[in-house]
């Protein structure tokens, strides 16, 4: 018997059972999945794990479909998707954040590949049942982790929302909860069907299942999940093909009273939970802000959207100026909605495609249920699952994240495949032929695909881990180091706007300002208003004196981003540009908003969302432009207003600098007046004012009180206050001339003198 060659071999690949087995590897993978090495522990690599090895099952499978002559299944819904994939596909061409569109037009790729290889390997009842089992094994791992969590036993260093909310391998509560919620009315029909072990297992996981729901503290996911039960409770009274039994009511009445006493136990902060909900406060509020800037965003491209993926790209351009004061959230990746995301990314149409698909499904699975007896069950529970994830998706990111819109979609394909598994692949008859040189070309081709997708992705890989340690070395203080380490982040991916925007802010502060305009200009065509980087670019413009650029950044940071900072800054372009009615409405806004600031102590934190941010002390700062605005109102001529200004910042703890400009305004108000013989009285007591602060030369305070009381007729309080300038500034001539005036006037020798202005 001959050996068989190495092409016959690999050809074995790619039949039926090992695509199956690739499929089980994903399953079980992608929910548990993490790196400790990464920056963010588990949402990148689970991206990477499930887009490498459905892409490589695709290929495989394309590439034995190809040998053997065999057709595809018939692919459900396949209009839809192709539609939803070629507009994903057109807005590479509508918007030139290409990186952006590629990053999601993969995801959902990765999506439509997984739905194929469900439907083409998932189509005899016994995978169903072991794909059932692999999926109550998963979850029963997810739960067991999340309930270790809220003891306090952590696999890897993540910090959760807070101590109540768990997150599992997900690393973020919102995203377990919507792998639960999809899950759980599976496992609930699995205990009505039959108490058998998959049901006791079922039983076990579903208790566990419920309370981790619990303590995510995920609001939206249980809303989702109340109404998948209502809408599995009208299936069930439609399907009428089991019977209850004792078994399956003590389960479901012990479940039912461990998750009672969960409720009772950890009531007030459930109670919380649901209180913001019904206050419309906390995380509540912020989304409703979030859907505030979206509808703004959907209505500059209604129809066909800003294009895929570039949903955080676009939206920093329509938020309003107070929005990151209501929303302390630095970067918006999401909208909290995934409606709203597909109608601000893909327009009406695409959400028309979205809504066509899910509606096509749902009516593939009502029809299965009313004419068929067999697998009822289980599809009326699969059904609730994806049902719960929908309702939930009205409110959180689930479907946006590789870890939960995966088992989103599979069980998609799965109760799909479950429906159509009676049509069987169209197989072209083959004799048995020799191995042609058409055989290597396709396994060539396709082994060199698989290798391209994975290079791609341990690249991202890579980034990421020097992504990681460079944030880290930047929290140790080791800046230079740091930089090191996400240039290599940057060498692995060009297109990681945090690596870029990191440099570009450490380059600027080393003062290091060409290099900082290269990362910044790196930066705007991947993310133009990424984070908070016109502080940034404002900052830069405004060391290097040029303050148009400056001034462009900073009004566009005030757009954005109307924090107190950006729009002192803007008022100091202005105030060096002598534009003094622009400066005071900018600096009036920032003394409006830090009055409250100067009550508080110590310093509150400044938002601490993202990275990094310019050096400014705010409580300094704020004084300051109480300062910078009576200056303006100065040189307008508003001295009221000035020292209106003045007097509110009087009992604060300025530094020497402030005190010096304070004392010069009032002593130059003083000044003015005695030089206009106005207001003299006001000027006297403008003169005591500068004496209570410790100004660094006191003998312009005595010269100008001195003036006052001249313009007044007081000639010997004038000769007092002079000779005191005098004694602090013996070789200044111009006070002896002017205590040589005074003199006369004391003996007699009156005569009008024009006073000069004002010498600082």
């Amino acid at each position: 018997m001959s050996k068989p060659s190495i092409f016959k071999r690999i050809f074995d690949l790619t039949t039926d059972k090992a695509l199956f087995i690739g499929l089980l590897i994903l399953l079980f993978g992608v929910p548990i999945i993490f790196s400790p090495y990464t920056q963010c522990t588990v949402f990148l690599i689970k991206t990477v794990f499930f887009q490498t090895v459905v892409f490589a099952l695709f290929i495989l499978l394309v590439a034995g479909k190809l040998l053997r002559k065999e057709s595809f299944v018939s692919i459900p819904l396949k209009v839809p998707l192709f539609l939803f994939l070629l507009l994903g596909f057109l807005s590479f061409f509508r918007t030139p954040y290409h990186h952006a569109v590629l990053e999601e037009l993969l995801k959902f790729l990765s999506y439509f590949c997984l739905y194929v290889l469900v439907l083409e390997t998932v189509r005899d009842s016994k995978r169903r049942k072991v794909v059932i089992n692999a999926l109550i094994f998963v979850t029963l791992a997810v739960c067991v982790y999340g309930i270790l969590q809220r003891v306090g036993f952590y696999l890897f260093n993540w910090v959760p929302a807070s101590g109540f909310r768990i997150s599992s391998f997900y690393g973020n509560p919102n995203l377990l909860a919507t792998h639960l919620v999809a899950v759980i009315p599976l496992l609930f029909v699995l205990i009505l069907k039959k108490l058998n072990w998959t049901g006791i297992m079922a039983g076990a996981t579903l208790g566990l299942a419920l309370v981790c729901l619990i303590f995510t503290g995920t609001r939206s996911s249980w809303i989702g999940f109340v109404g998948s039960l209502v809408f599995l409770f009208f299936l069930l009274r439609w399907v009428k093909t089991f019977k209850l039994n004792w078994k399956a009511l003590l389960t479901l009445g012990i479940i039912f009273l461990i998750v009672l006493s969960i409720i009772i136990i950890n009531w007030d902060i459930i109670a919380g939970r649901i209180s913001q909900m019904i206050s419309f406060s906390g995380s509540v509020s912020i989304r409703i802000h979030l859907w505030e800037v979206t509808f703004d965003l959907i209505k500059s491209a209604p129809i066909l959207g800003t294009g895929l993926g570039t949903f955080p790209v676009e939206f920093s351009r329509f938020k309003y100026p107070d929005f990151n004061l209501e929303v302390p959230i630095e970067n918006i990746l999401n909208a909290h909605n995934e409606y709203l995301e597909i109608l601000a990314e893909m327009g009406i149409l695409g959400l028309v495609i979205f809504l066509w698909f899910l509606s096509g499904f749902f009516g593939y699975a009502f029809r299965y249920i009313k004419n068929k007896k067999e697998q009822r069950l289980i599809v009326s529970g699969l059904i609730s699952g994806v049902t719960a994830v929908l309702v939930g998706s009205l409110f959180n990111l689930g479907l946006r994240w590789t870890g939960s819109a995966f088992i989103f979609w599979f069980l998609i394909s799965f109760t799909l495949s479950m429906i159509s598994n009676e049509q069987k692949s169209k197989k072209t008859p083959t004799k048995q032929k020799k191995i042609t040189l058409l055989h290597p070309v396709i396994y060539a081709m396709a082994i060199l695909a698989i290798f391209l997708i994975a290079f791609w992705h341990i690249r991202m890989y890579q980034a990421n881990v020097h992504l990681s340690k460079g944030e880290s070395l930047l929290r140790k203080g080791k800046k230079a180091e740091a930089i090191s380490e996400l240039e290599k982040s940057w060498d692995k991916n060009p297109f990681c706007e945090v690596a870029v925007y990191l440099l570009g802010c450490l380059n600027l502060e080393q003062e290091r300002f060409e290099e900082a305009k290269s990362w910044f200009e790196r930066l705007e065509k991947l993310s133009p208003h990424f984070t908070n980087v016109h502080e940034w670019k404002g900052q830069l413009y405004f060391r290097l004196n040029e303050l148009t650029m400056a001034e462009r950044e900073y009004r566009l940071a005030t757009k954005y981003r109307g924090t107190i900072f950006n729009h002192d800054m803007l008022g100091k372009i202005y105030f060096l540009e002598k534009r003094w009615d622009l400066a005071i409405e900018q600096f009036e806004f920032v003394c409006q908003k830090g009055s409250e600031l100067l009550k508080t102590s110590p310093e509150p934190p400044r938002n601490k969302t993202l990275e990094l941010k310019p050096e400014y002390k705010e409580k300094y700062e704020v004084t300051c432009a109480f300062i910078y605005c009576a200056s303006c109102y100065y040189q307008l001529g508003e001295y009221l207003k000035t020292i209106q200004k003045l007097e509110q910042i009087e009992k604060e703890p300025l530094t020497s600098p402030q005190i010096n400009s304070v004392v010069q305004l009032y002593v130059k108000i003083a000044w003015k007046y005695a030089q206009r013989e106005v207001n003299l009285d006001l000027a006297v007591k403008l003169c005591h004012k500068a004496f209570e602060f410790e100004f660094s030369h006191p003998e312009m305070i005595h010269n100008t009180f001195a003036w006052v009381y001249f313009k007044k007729g007081m000639f010997k309080k004038a000769k007092e206050q002079m000779q005191k300038a005098l004694e602090l500034s013996p070789e200044n001539q111009r006070y002896r001339k002017h205590l040589s005036i005074m003199e006369d006037a004391l003996r007699g020798k009156f005569k009008k003198v024009k006073m000069g202005d004002f010498e600082e």
